[in-house]
This record gives C-alpha cells, structure tokens and sequence, in this order.
C-alpha cells in the first residue's frame, strides 16, 4: 500500500515539474530514497535572513524562481505551495495559479510526526491547533472557501503532516509523507 501512495505521489510531482517548466519555470530538482531527512533533500539551506527575505517579498513566482532558485513546490486545486528550508524554520509561500503570491509565512520546524499519532478522524480542528499551533492553516489565514480546508504540518523529522477536514471543522483525513 505504501509502496503505491509513493507512485502516487512520485506521478503527481512529475505532473507538477512538467507544468512549471511549460510556464518558463527551471527547477532542479532529485528524488531521493525515503530515509533522507527534511534537510538532506535541497541543494541550499538558507539563513533566517533569507528566509525572512523569501517570505516578505511580492514577487510573482517567476521572479522568486530567478531569486531564490525553488526546489520544492506542490500543487494541488490551483495553489502552489513552495519551501525554502533553512536549519530551524522553512519559509512557505503560497501562489495562484497565474503565479500572483497570496500568502507567504515562516514556519519553525520543532515538533515530530509521533507528535501527531494521537489525533483520529473526527477530532476537532482545535485538537490539532493544541498540537501544532504555528502549523499552516491556510483557509483561516486567507479566509478563501476555494482552497481546500486541510492543515500542513512540518516536522523536524522530515515529514509533512496534512490534515483535512470536513465543513464541521472535525479531522477528515491525515495524510504524511516523507519530504
């Protein structure tokens, strides 16, 4: 089962790379065996300047590209999220889908997937709040209903924890994948 979640996922970022490079987009990009760790994976671990300089610049995903060569992005429903990993916190920046940036936020890498194992399905979203509260929430934070109503959690451990949840605000689905 896990060994099919990961082909999955492997076609889906292929998916994902070859619509960025039709849009001009060069990312360099490797798969790596599933025990590399959160910081193992891209070629540049950024400082907290930069990564404060990432999330509170304006520019169109293009020209972040250009800046900040990207190395990890994820689309899903026509948002992209992009990662810049430094050595305590990532920056994640959330685009459009004409590469307009709607949200950019640090996040500090502190907590681990074992962290996560006592939430179930049917859970408030307040239990996870309790758990992660600098997780990303993005559909409260933009306050759009056109993006999916899910939570993303990083961990320090290399993994990335989404939760979704139905219109009860109550856990759907969790999700985590090693990064």
């Amino acid at each position: 089962m896990k060994l099919k979640t990961f082909y999955k996922l492997l076609f889906l970022l292929f998916i994902i790379m070859t619509e960025f490079c039709e849009w001009g987009i060069h990312m360099d990009y490797s798969l790596l065996a599933s025990d590399n760790n959160i910081k193992s994976i891209p070629s540049t671990i950024y400082d907290e300047t930069d990564l404060d300089n990432i999330v509170n610049s304006n520019m169109s995903l293009r020209d972040l590209n250009n800046a900040y060569p990207v190395e990890h992005i994820k689309e899903e429903n026509g948002v992209s999220r992009v990662v810049f990993i430094g050595n305590d916190h990532i920056a994640v920046l959330v685009y459009d889908n004409l590469g307009n940036k709607l949200l950019g936020k640090k996040y500090e890498i502190r907590l681990h997937k074992s962290d996560f194992i006592k939430l179930s399905k049917g859970m408030p979203i307040e239990k996870v709040m309790d758990i992660d509260p600098h997780g990303e929430y993005l559909f409260f934070e933009t306050g759009r209903n056109d993006i999916p109503k899910q939570s993303t959690h990083f961990t320090k451990d290399g993994y990335i924890i989404i939760i979704e949840y139905d219109n009860m605000f109550r856990i759907k689905k969790i999700f985590n994948m090693k990064l």
